[in-house]
């Protein structure tokens, strides 16, 4: 991480960096508050959409995130009268700032229900509901069971079904909101290897460590929030969301050199 983006963190940050801490032991500071916020304001006054693009993804600046949006739709618009183009769009700018696509985040979630620790322990805990349900099914089937006793052994097992139900609600919850943050492989760990049965490159993740967002995760989210796309179209729309990308990614790296230029410059001034 260059410098730059290390002030642009930083300045936002109630603990901002001190002057003296960028030159400890040397008597003075290197720059000051004043000329981190001009070469900040250069940077936004020649590229806008870039230093957006910077606040949103390492400041999480909610202002600054839908002025990006805002450029992608009439950017979209002007490239594309598709009516699809402005919503793949958008969903690119997620893969631009490093966030996790509504596909890519089904898919950790899958992963998360199957091997994670939590997931351990409700497959634990409901089987042991299930022995439960299984004991007081078996004393219900007796043949000198009382009415009463057949619908106060029923009612339990009522009881021990919706327990297991709320398990897995609750693991679903659970592997939804987490999913939203980590794209970390939940079988390897973010290792990109399995130990058991032997040694091997995990199968989930392809040795990567991490469920990274793919153009199929792109489509598939398009259709998980609602849009329908005529067979065959998907290709057009592709070109569109790498052409969106790459302009966003020549943003960021040109006010990213720029604001790394004007850092310099100060400090040599």
């Amino acid at each position: 991480m260059t410098i730059a983006i290390e002030q642009l963190i930083k300045m936002h940050d109630p603990r901002c960096m001190s002057i003296e801490s960028l030159n400890v032991g040397r008597g003075q500071g290197i720059l000051s508050k004043d000329q981190i916020v001009g070469s900040f304001a250069s940077a936004q006054h020649q590229h806008a959409v870039g230093f957006d693009l910077l606040m949103a993804k390492y400041r999480h600046d909610v202002q600054a995130e839908q002025r990006i949006r805002d450029a992608i739709a009439i950017w979209a618009r002007n490239k594309s009268s598709r009516p699809l183009s402005v919503q793949a769009c958008q969903l690119a700018l997620l893969m631009v700032l490093e966030r996790n696509l509504p596909a890519q985040i089904e898919d950790v979630a899958k992963l998360l229900r199957r091997y994670s620790a939590k997931a351990g322990q409700t497959r634990k805990n409901t089987d042991g509901l299930r022995a439960e349900i299984k004991q007081l099914e078996r004393l219900r089937c007796r043949d000198r069971v009382t009415d009463d006793e057949y619908q106060r052994v029923g009612e339990q097992i009522e009881g021990l079904a919706a327990r297991i139900e709320a398990e897995r609600s609750a693991l679903r919850t659970w592997s939804q909101q987490h999913a939203m943050h980590s794209n970390v492989c939940p079988r390897c760990n973010g290792t990109g290897k399995t130990l058991r049965p032997s040694i091997a490159i995990c199968n989930e993740c392809g040795d990567r460590g991490r469920i990274t967002a793919t153009f199929e995760h792109l489509r598939k989210s398009l259709a998980i929030t609602g849009a329908v796309m005529p067979a065959g179209e998907w290709p057009q729309y592709l070109g569109l969301v790498k052409q969106c990308m790459q302009w966003l990614y020549i943003e960021e790296s040109a006010t990213s050199q720029m604001l790394g230029k004007q850092i310099h410059n100060e400090i040599e001034a």
